[in-house]
């Protein structure tokens, strides 16, 4: 039996998005090589270097903004996985970040498939996850053939320390602010937010503003932090990093340094999950009401069962009406969004069940499982194995 192995893991475990992560390192290190897992949530040892390196550590997993431990690691020869989105490369240790930018194209595209054609973004000054996540969303408008309006504040007070959710006055500054900004902006319009805790600003601002959230302003935060997410009113969708994807990686890149190998590569960009749909973003922005009555009515079925005689029938609508409406307000038929909307479904059942490809197609309302293949491949550029395999690493 191969040797257990001393790994550290330094980081915080306020947020979701790091207990998800830590879980999947948990699962990773049970099936590879064994390793015992010292963790430092409350990050005693970025200020305490020395106490770190009075331990004899196979292998050390960072998010720390300083970076001692860092290069304390490579000045020791202990291999060493950089997980922190601000601090510049160190040579020999490899940095396994969220690709930021994807997440902000895959929030324009959850836009976009609800008819939306105004677009902001409120995120953070000087803080290089919320810029990527900016930059990759306006790109992803602007292929739309659309603008976005965005608006930064800093995330940190005079000495650096970043803001939290319990300084009321920070919140109530920072609400002002946005509301400002949001009084500009023209309705209906999609917001995402550089995080869950900024989509909750956006979200207040909105709200005492009377703003109808999403009927008027639709909101997208980022991370998926589940319990702030849900606990508000309306409760916020999010783009949640891919931690099963995330922990893969670290545990595979910490194995083959930790048996002698070199770095492969200087920095790993993790592919984002796709957006956690909640009252935050449930809308369409569609003026005509018939083909937002079909499109919600086809949301409604997950598009089991339906086709485009029958929609019309319930829209009360002739079938050419229904074909002109769809193309003119989401740039396809009918029948495509009926099987876009099935696919979505698809996706969710294979990211949140176990259960079997085969009988997924019958939940989704496909007769035969080939049938399903086919329509997912042409839809998404994959089949249904391929895409659960890519997103959880569990097929």
């Amino acid at each position: 039996m191969p040797a257990v192995k001393q790994i550290i893991i330094i980081t915080s475990t306020i947020a979701d998005e790091a207990r998800r992560f830590l879980r999947s390192i948990g699962a990773q290190s049970r099936q590879k090589t064994p390793w015992r897992i010292h963790l430092d949530e409350n990050l005693e040892g970025q200020p305490n270097v020395d106490w770190i390196f009075s331990k004899p550590w196979d292998g050390v997993i960072t998010n720390c903004f300083d970076q001692s431990i860092v290069k304390g690691c490579v000045e020791r020869g202990i291999p060493c996985i950089d997980l922190n989105d601000d601090t510049p490369i160190v040579s020999g240790v490899p940095k396994i970040r969220p690709d930021n930018e994807a997440m902000g194209h895959m929030v324009a595209e959850h836009f976009k498939e609800r008819g939306y054609t105004n677009f902001a973004f409120c995120g953070y000054r000087g803080e290089v996850w919320s810029e990527e996540r900016r930059n990759g969303f306006e790109e992803a408008v602007k292929l739309l053939g659309s603008e976005c309006n965005s608006f930064e504040t800093s995330f940190r007070d005079e000495d650096k320390t970043v803001h939290l959710l319990n300084e009321p006055d920070w919140e109530q500054s920072e609400r002002e602010r946005i509301k400002k900004w949001i009084s500009t902006l023209p309705q209906p319009v999609a917001i995402m937010a550089a995080n869950d805790h900024r989509a909750t600003q956006v979200i207040d601002a909105c709200q005492e503003l009377d703003i109808q959230v999403p009927n008027e302003a639709a909101i997208v935060g980022a991370n998926d932090n589940t319990v702030r997410c849900e606990l508000r009113h309306p409760s916020i969708s999010s783009i949640p990093v891919n931690a099963k994807a995330k922990a893969k990686t670290i545990a595979d890149t910490l194995n083959a340094l930790m048996a002698g190998g070199e770095a492969p590569f200087e920095e790993y960009r993790v592919e984002p999950l796709e957006v956690v749909c909640r009252q935050s973003s449930d809308a369409l922005a569609i003026a005509d009401p018939i083909i937002a009555r079909a499109t919600q009515l086809i949301r409604k079925q997950h598009g089991i069962d339906m086709d485009v005689a029958n929609l019309a029938q319930q829209v009360s609508s002739s079938r050419s009406q229904l074909e002109r409406g769809f193309r003119k307000h989401l740039g396809h038929s009918p029948q495509t969004e009926i099987r876009q909307v099935q696919v979505a479904y698809v996706k969710q059942l294979l990211l949140t069940t176990n259960v079997p490809a085969n009988e997924i197609a019958l939940l989704a309302g496909f007769k035969h499982p080939e049938y399903m293949n086919v329509v997912f491949k042409k839809v998404t550029g994959e089949t249904p194995g391929q895409f659960r395999h890519r997103i959880s690493d569990t097929a």
